[in-house]
């Protein structure tokens, strides 16, 4: 039953597609995962040094998918070293063979990187500037990356790029370690929380255009409170046995964890975490219907009252200055839709138009591009209608001068100069230092007779 769940929660985990939908490594991530754990149990139960090797081979691998799988690997060895601690060279035969495994799949990276004469086992650049950007002493974690130039080249200026160095020399940039404390608290408490955390893509802007994607039921919203529960209740068979073959899924756990709170909580660096949760919350929903059925009051009412509880924080609302949807999300595929052409672009405006976004500076930018591509289709009418609607969205803000030389062209070209001539004197009341405003108004007064 737990196995059908666990599969039944896989499928209809709506942050899992869409993740399989996006250009990102998340979901190769997420299932190399997966795989790392299959296999070390495998080895583990069979205790074959041939699957220990293809398992150290699946490791090397994963380490050239992503750097992040190191603390798993760790953390393997250490499990291999505490089940066979009684048998040192059963132990010694099994971790060289493992190791000879991750060295073998290396080697073909090994042998670039000293071909360019550069660290033999560096194969990430980019892991400093992420250590940076979730560690800085100015970093927010529930508003995102900030990047701070100076701050970033004085920190790679002295660690050379080296993850170590550079995790050290940064945290250094804090006051205090409660400063630091209050981050990673910070951090904790959105690994948890229900909210898919956007960076290149927005899981519910998503959901918008996608009807599957919007039915889907499960998201970290269910998973979260009770993969916490499962983890307490799969915790005595770990005590009993560490090397149980539940304890290298709670390694994986443990390591995307600590992965995630060294950079930064995104939902795409959570998705692997989430997928690795959700055996233990289909554990909770297993334990909790045998002891009801069982009429076993006391273990299923502390279960039922610890999924409450912890329930009531993961699902916590969002902070008011946190937006479900950036406004920035609104318009990431305005780009690849002008490339179709004027009709595609304006279709798609409007289709987020009418999703009615509550920023203001979203719908004032919406209404002006609808006004630029009504203006360069000639339906100069509609185009009026879109730039005035940006004015009158926030009437003591114009957006942006272009609203008002565009609107005084718009009616140019409809003849209506007397409604040019009002708008003039407002633009220049706003922009008095605008050349293009100043320029467009001559031009107007031409037209009309005034100098």
């Amino acid at each position: 039953s737990n196995t059908f769940l666990t599969l039944l929660k896989r499928h209809f985990c709506g942050s899992l597609l869409f993740y399989s939908m996006v250009l990102l490594r998340a979901n190769l991530i997420t299932f190399a995962g997966l795989l790392l754990v299959y296999l070390v149990i495998m080895a583990m139960e069979s205790n074959r040094l041939r699957t220990w090797f293809v398992a150290g081979l699946a490791h090397g691998v994963g380490f050239l998918i992503k750097s992040t799988f190191v603390p798993l690997f760790i953390g393997v060895l250490a499990l291999m070293a505490w089940r066979d601690r009684r048998r040192p060279r059963q132990l010694a035969m099994v971790a060289i063979v493992f190791v000879v495994g991750v060295v073998a799949a290396l080697m073909p990276a090994i042998a670039r990187n000293l071909a360019v004469e550069v660290a033999p086992l560096r194969f990430s650049s980019g892991a400093a500037i992420q250590i940076i950007l979730g560690n800085a002493d100015y970093f927010v974690p529930l508003k995102g990356n900030y990047i701070d130039p100076p701050t970033i080249m004085r920190i790679l200026a002295f660690s050379e790029g080296r993850p170590w160095p550079t995790l050290v020399q940064t945290l250094k940039g804090h006051e205090s370690i409660g400063s630091f404390l209050g981050q990673m608290w910070a951090k904790w408490t959105m690994v948890w929380h229900w909210y898919e955390f956007p960076n290149n893509t927005n899981f519910y802007y998503y959901q918008m255009f996608s009807k599957v994607l919007a039915a889907l039921p499960i998201t970290h919203l269910v998973i979260a409170p009770l993969s916490m529960v499962g983890l307490a209740l799969a915790m005595p068979r770990i005590w009993r046995s560490w090397s149980d073959p539940i304890g290298v899924l709670y390694l994986l756990i443990v390591s995307h964890i600590m992965i995630v709170l060294i950079a930064s909580v995104l939902g795409r660096y959570r998705i692997a975490l989430v997928a690795a949760l959700i055996p233990f919350a289909a554990l909770a929903i297993v334990r909790l219907v045998e002891w009801f059925y069982r009429k076993q009051w006391g273990p299923a009412s502390v279960a039922t009252i610890a999924l409450v509880v912890v329930g009531l924080w993961t699902t916590r609302p969002l902070p008011n200055d946190i937006e479900l949807i950036r406004p920035a999300d609104y318009l990431s595929l305005l780009d690849w839709y002008e490339y179709q052409g004027p009709q595609a672009a304006r279709q798609y405006l409007l289709r987020v138009q009418a999703t009615e976004p509550t920023n203001v500076g979203i719908r004032q930018t919406i209404n002006f591009r609808l006004g630029e591509l009504e203006f360069q289709a000639g339906q100069y009418h509609d185009a009026a209608k879109f730039y005035e609607r940006v004015l009158s969205l926030r009437p003591d803000d114009g957006f942006h001068e272009s609203t008002y030389i565009n609107l005084i062209t718009t009616y140019m070209k409809l003849g209506a100069l007397g409604k040019g001539a009002e708008l003039a004197v407002r633009a220049e009341q706003q922009f008095p230092e605008s050349e293009k405003i100043y320029h467009n108004v001559r031009e107007l007064r031409k037209r009309i007779g005034i100098r």
